[in-house]
């Protein structure tokens, strides 16, 4: 299966020049460090979602822009479980982050939380990063399905200012054999949407140490294989997703036009487009989904009537991927 998708791939890009994803993935080693002095995001209090004694909700303006394929989130919430983007234009974006379901490792009893979470924004103005910190976090589905408390992780959640770049860093934890039944795939890094609503997701896949980055718009394309994994990284392992921007060879079309709305659900509009132009749209198969010519005056293209999936759009030799939801 693998080999299949790499052949898809590599035929598809001697097809259409700089066919890319949005994303580009690396997995880096380096020392983990605690952040010091973090601001408190639970202020030193047990938390947990969805408790009426313990509930918590917390969200933050980021100090910066950060972009996910062209749209800025300026919002990031943590409601007990779940880490969230959020826009004032579309639908939010899950930072997973954790990769499992995390909990507050205190005692039912405690009033005050063995498993603090703060922030920090460090740098300098145009390059500065916002770090999220979880520490001695526990395992949501061994405390609350299995009634144990053994597990814990450190780990944090970076956002670049700039680059957009999002990280991932695993600290000390004793997940190594972590496993339950009722939990498939295990493991869950990356970052989106919905699939089963057309929306944007990244996904790791394959295995912990050595994952594969999938990127999927629609339900049919998920599959027990390619989302997720079993098993958790090594400590001080770093998961860095990297946005990707279409450039080709010599001039870029796309460096002048700008297209928009993407993700789009009926009209790509091109702005500052001078002149006429054949274009065409293929799927990430390398199959012509649709063609035709484009002008100043007509420099829309309908898209209402193609299936939900990525696809690439084609004038000349230039060459940009939009989300068709």
């Amino acid at each position: 299966m693998k080999t299949k998708i790499t052949l898809i791939i590599t035929l598809f890009v001697s097809m259409l020049t700089n066919a890319q994803p949005f994303y580009t993935f690396n997995k880096l080693t380096a020392t983990y460090t605690d952040v010091v002095n973090p601001i408190s995001i639970n202020n030193n209090l047990p938390w947990q979602k969805h408790n009426v004694n313990n509930a918590m909700y917390w969200d933050y303006t980021l100090p910066f822009n950060f972009k996910i394929n062209g749209v800025n989130y300026k919002f990031i919430t943590f409601d007990g479980a779940n880490i969230s983007l959020l826009s004032m234009s579309t639908s939010e974006v899950e930072l997973y982050g954790t990769g499992i379901g995390i909990a507050d490792k205190s005692a039912a009893t405690a009033t005050t939380s063995v498993s603090p979470i703060g922030y920090k924004v460090e740098g300098t103005t145009g390059s500065r990063i916002f770090k999220m910190q979880f520490k001695n976090v526990g395992s949501a589905t061994e405390r609350y399905f299995y009634f144990a408390n053994t597990y814990y992780l450190n780990l944090q959640i970076w956002l670049y200012e700039g680059t957009n770049v999002i990280e991932y860093h695993i600290g000390n934890h004793n997940l190594s054999t972590y496993n339950y039944p009722n939990e498939e795939p295990i493991t869950n890094f990356g970052f989106g949407g919905e699939p089963s609503s057309g929306q944007f997701v990244c996904m790791l896949y394959d295995n912990p140490q050595t994952p594969l980055l999938g990127e999927y718009t629609d339900e049919s394309q998920v599959t027990l294989t390619n989302y997720g994994f079993e098993g958790y990284p090594n400590s001080n392992t770093v998961y860095r997703f990297t946005p990707v921007t279409s450039a080709s060879i010599g001039e870029n079309l796309f460096d002048t036009v700008k297209v928009y709305p993407n993700p789009t659900t009926n009209y790509l509009i091109l702005e500052n487009l001078n002149q006429a132009k054949e274009y065409a749209i293929y799927d990430l198969k390398g199959s012509l989904v649709k063609k035709g010519t484009l002008s100043a005056e007509d420099n829309s293209i309908d898209v209402s009537t193609i299936a939900t999936a990525v696809y690439i759009l084609q004038i000349d030799q230039s060459t940009y991927k939009f989300i068709k939801q």
